[in-house]
């Protein structure tokens, strides 16, 4: 593996765990009102795409990377999802 590759999956890997900070934002919230679920679904399926792509080809690097972009976009996506439906059960 080259140094680029290495730095690339790194920083894909750094990338990835941010989206757990804007899990806890929303948690700390109470609210999923400031996030595109979309958007995260979006991100989320491009992570599973190139993990598929990843695995065909059997490059670790991109196998890693979007392994862990997919776990912590599932779990975004899952809190921001939570969130919204239990404030529309929460509405009168």
């Amino acid at each position: 593996m080259t140094v680029l590759a290495t730095c690339a999956a790194l920083y894909g890997i750094a990338g990835s765990f941010s989206s757990l900070f804007q899990a806890g934002a929303l948690v700390r919230a109470g609210s999923a009102r400031e996030i595109s679920i979309p958007f995260i679904a979006i991100l989320t399926g491009g992570h599973t795409i190139w993990l598929a792509y990843g695995i065909g080809i059997g490059n670790l690097p991109l196998i890693v990377t979007d392994s862990v972009g997919l776990c912590c976009g599932l779990v975004t996506w899952t809190t921001a999802v939570r969130l919204r439906r239990h404030r529309v059960a929460l509405t009168p």
